[in-house]
C-alpha cells in the first residue's frame, strides 16, 4: 500500500498552488494587458499570492473559483481608484443580476481607462 506522509502532501500542495499562481498571473496579463502593463512582475505575483490566501481563508479552494475570486479582486482594485467608477460599480453589485453577470459587466465596462 502506498503511503504519503503529511510533509509529502504539503509539498504536493505547494506545487499545485505555485502552478495555479502562475496560471492566474498569465490570465491577468491576457485579460487585462493595459492594467498589468504598469505593474512589475513582483507586484502582480504579490497581489495574486495575497488574493489566493484570501480565497483560501474564506474556504474557496477549487482552482476555477480561486481564479474567479482573484480576477474579481483585480477588477475591484482598479475600480476603487476612481470614485465615479466606484459608485457605478456599487450600483451594479446590488443589482438583481447573478454575481457572475455583475463581475463580467464590471470587467467589460469599468476597466477601460482605469
Amino acid at each position: 500500500m502506498l503511503r504519503i506522509s503529511e510533509a509529502q502532501m504539503r509539498e504536493l500542495e505547494r506545487g499545485v498552488l505555485a502552478t495555479l499562481k502562475h496560471q492566474i498571473i498569465g490570465l491577468l496579463h491576457d485579460r487585462f494587458p493595459e492594467q498589468t502593463a504598469s505593474l512589475s512582475e513582483t507586484d502582480i505575483a504579490k497581489f495574486v499570492r495575497k488574493s489566493m490566501e484570501a480565497a483560501r481563508a474564506v474556504r474557496i479552494d477549487e482552482a476555477a473559483l480561486i481564479k474567479r475570486f482573484v480576477n474579481a479582486l483585480f477588477v475591484l482594485e482598479y475600480v476603487m481608484q476612481d470614485q465615479k467608477k466606484l459608485k457605478y460599480f456599487a450600483q451594479v453589485m446590488v443589482s438583481e443580476n447573478t454575481a457572475e453577470a455583475r463581475i463580467l459587466f464590471a470587467e467589460k465596462n469599468l476597466l477601460d481607462n482605469a
